[in-house]
């Protein structure tokens, strides 16, 4: 449970509540003030895959998804479902990822990594999501 530490006025310390542990790595939720209700962040073991999917258009929080690492390494591979056009390339953390609708994402941890989806990981969650398994791609 998300517990605010305040050690003086004008200090909060806002925990974070472990929601997955697997063996990718964990998930975590920490409550904001901001419009969002919360960021998810993730820290995934290296080698890990992590996405495997896309967004129809209309989607509540993913239209665009925005997924920002924070550190480590990965590689992305991307497909528009539409166009048929592919894309690959390994990124080192800081770097933020944009998925417009009709966009597979795929991404491996080549280190061990922490990154966040810049939406609420639970709000529409199985609203117009279209998994495809393209990991092999990776």
């Amino acid at each position: 449970m998300t517990r605010i530490i305040n050690p003086f006025e004008g200090l909060e310390i806002i925990t974070s509540d472990l929601i997955r542990n697997d063996d990718r790595g964990s998930a975590w939720h920490i409550d904001t003030n901001s419009k969002q209700d919360r960021i998810t962040l993730f820290k995934r073991n290296i080698g890990s895959l992590t996405g495997g999917h896309y967004h129809l258009p209309g989607h509540p929080t993913r239209d665009p998804e925005e997924s920002l690492l924070i550190d480590g390494t990965v590689t992305i591979f991307s497909k528009h479902m539409i166009s048929e056009e592919e894309y690959s390339n390994t990124f080192l953390g800081p770097v933020m990822f944009r998925y417009h609708t009709n966009v597979y994402h795929a991404m491996r941890a080549e280190s061990d990594i922490l990154f966040s989806d810049l939406h609420d990981d639970f709000k529409g969650r199985d609203y117009n999501v279209v998994v495809k398994e393209l990991h092999h791609k990776l």
